[in-house]
């Protein structure tokens, strides 16, 4: 059996070599956030994120999410002759094109509206009749059970629940619903996710960082929200369709005549 450390030694070995092949490099492991074909989201130690586009080589790059890879940089970090590096595999790949998505260090620093503090665990009467707010002022929908309503979240032809509206956070390629995006409910790293507010006044962050507080999980939210919709009777989702409800109503006069008549026998 191999010990641990010769693994770890020989480890070790190719990072040195495929750095050495290089010249003169520094390198730095970072953590692959997601890979997306030809595409890859990567974070430094110090928070900082980056979009890369890679070249042919790191066949076994998808499996590494939520791992960490090494990058060697002949100067800038990501710049020009960069390289991915997955040492336990012996792959490589050149980084072609790299952009910072977000970095704590290159955005100036926002002053948040202050939160008021809020019970750890907020339910869905809780939150009823609240609004959701972006960083940038952006009304996101309304929370409520009414579906009807226009600006309801859970109203899915409406301007808030419909997914291929540009400002929905339903819609996963805008910048409300992207989960890359820094104003994104679904960012599980952003420090300026949307806010709830009710009586005017902010009660809870909308997002998925676990550290930020208080805070609603929006895959709970929207989850609450389609359980109680769902729950209506299946004629309340039907009401735009006058003949349907119509034909129905007609369907249990029907019925209840063929019943008294059973029972008159």
């Amino acid at each position: 059996m191999i010990s641990p450390l010769r693994i770890a030694g020989a480890v070790l070995v190719v990072v040195a070599a495929m750095v050495a092949t290089t010249g003169a490099q520094s390198g730095e492991y970072v953590t692959v956030q997601k890979v997306m074909n030809d595409q890859a989201i990567v974070i430094r130690a110090n928070g900082a994120t980056y979009r890369i586009e890679k070249g042919v080589g790191c066949l076994s790059l998808s499996r590494y999410e939520g791992k960490r890879v090494f990058v060697t940089s002949p100067g800038l970090f990501l710049g020009v002759g960069s390289k991915i590096v997955i040492p336990d595999l012996g792959q490589e790949c050149r980084i072609w094109t790299s952009e910072q998505i977000e970095s704590p260090r290159s955005t100036p620093p926002q002053r948040a509206a202050p939160v008021q503090p809020a019970k750890t665990s907020l339910s869905l009467a809780d939150l009823e009749g609240s609004i959701i707010l972006a960083t940038d002022g952006r009304p996101l929908g309304l929370i409520t059970t009414n579906c009807f309503k226009a600006e309801a979240l859970c109203n899915e032809f409406g301007q808030y629940g419909n997914s291929f509206n540009a400002n929905s956070i339903l819609n996963e390629f805008g910048q409300y619903g992207n989960e890359f995006s820094a104003k994104s409910p679904f960012n599980e790293f952003t420090s300026t996710p949307p806010k709830i507010f009710k009586d005017d006044k902010a009660i809870s962050y909308l997002s998925r960082n676990a550290a930020l507080t208080p805070r609603v999980d929006p895959l709970w939210l929207l989850g609450a929200l389609k359980i109680k919709r769902e729950d209506r009777p299946n004629i309340a989702l039907q009401l735009t369709s006058g003949v349907v409800v119509v034909a129905r109503v007609r369907a249990r006069q029907l019925l209840e005549m063929l019943l008294a008549a059973e029972r008159g026998r």
